[in-house]
């Protein structure tokens, strides 16, 4: 079954805090334009966010970063690079504003 991100209300084109915990959007390049690394995989960077899931979206798992942010696909540096995700509006992006349960 396919979910809507607007019937569930999680942050899709917008973050709705400044960690942007709860974004789950599509956002798969960092703000240096390098693509992100499958959160599933250890390759190129060994990590311990496997469970975060088996795609390539920037995330801030637990929000422990100031953003989201993703494991980069470079061979050497940088092994992982913010996203550039705009804050939300008040007003025009409150579907995306919050999880609901």
């Amino acid at each position: 079954a396919v979910v809507s991100t607007q019937s569930t209300g999680w942050d899709e084109e917008c973050k709705s805090s400044p960690a942007g915990e709860k974004y789950q959007g599509p956002l798969d390049t960092t703000g240096s334009q390098y693509r992100c690394q499958n959160w599933s995989s250890d390759y190129p960077h060994p990590h311990g966010y496997n469970d975060v899931g088996n795609h390539n979206y920037c995330r801030n798992p637990g929000g422990k970063e100031e953003r989201p942010w993703c494991y980069t696909m470079a061979l050497t540096f940088p092994i992982w690079d913010y996203c550039d995700i705009r804050d939300c509006v008040a007003g025009e992006d409150e579907r995306y504003n919050y999880h609901v349960e």
